[in-house]
């Protein structure tokens, strides 16, 4: 009823505006595209994000930002080209990667610096690629309800985790467009 649609409407004006700002950083461009899903403008949200195509992260990034590089990268292809398998392949690539890569980072990290918080950014990064993975699964196996109980999960687990207000208002927005009829 009426709460729903004034959330639509609040959706649709923050799209409005936020390509207005024209915000260049990645995360914001996924968290406008979302806002543009939720509004019922997918047409619009995608024109929007394929227009701003996130760059592959440099092979030699902080780990934590090699994640969220390539998580970007895979739900910018889940909402424009529903490439499933690609995602797939990325997100293997991740947890590949994480066996040479993690604890090298955490290492490097000296005394007084907060690992507990750097450490709970990661497990949020980590339930947001389980997710991914299950959706990336849910979509080519036809929409198998367990893959989408589980991606739901480890999307409200990410939500909790996020150490950054930006990275909460994107997980946020995904959990509410994921699984909508309208969104292929």
């Amino acid at each position: 009823g009426g709460r729903v649609a004034a959330y639509d409407d609040c959706a649709a004006d923050a799209f409005r505006l936020r390509r207005a700002l024209d915000e260049p950083a990645p995360l914001l461009v996924l968290e406008t595209a979302a806002l543009g899903i939720y509004a019922n403008e997918t047409d619009t949200a995608r024109e929007y994000l394929r227009s701003r195509r996130p760059e592959e992260p440099a092979p030699d990034a902080a780990w934590d930002e090699w994640v969220l590089g390539n998580l970007l990268r895979t739900w910018w292809l889940l909402l424009c080209n529903d490439n499933a398998k690609e995602v797939l392949r990325i997100v293997s690539g991740l947890s590949e990667e994480q066996r040479n890569r993690e604890q090298v980072f955490l290492d490097g990290f000296q005394e007084g610096q907060d690992r507990a918080l750097v450490a709970r950014h990661l497990l949020a990064l980590y339930h947001w690629a389980q997710a991914t993975h299950d959706i990336a699964s849910w979509r080519l196996d036809g929409g198998s309800e367990e893959f989408a109980s589980n991606a739901m999960c480890h999307l409200q687990q990410a939500f909790a985790l996020a150490t950054d207000v930006e990275l909460a208002h994107l997980l946020g927005w995904l959990q509410g467009i994921t699984f909508r009829p309208d969104v292929p």
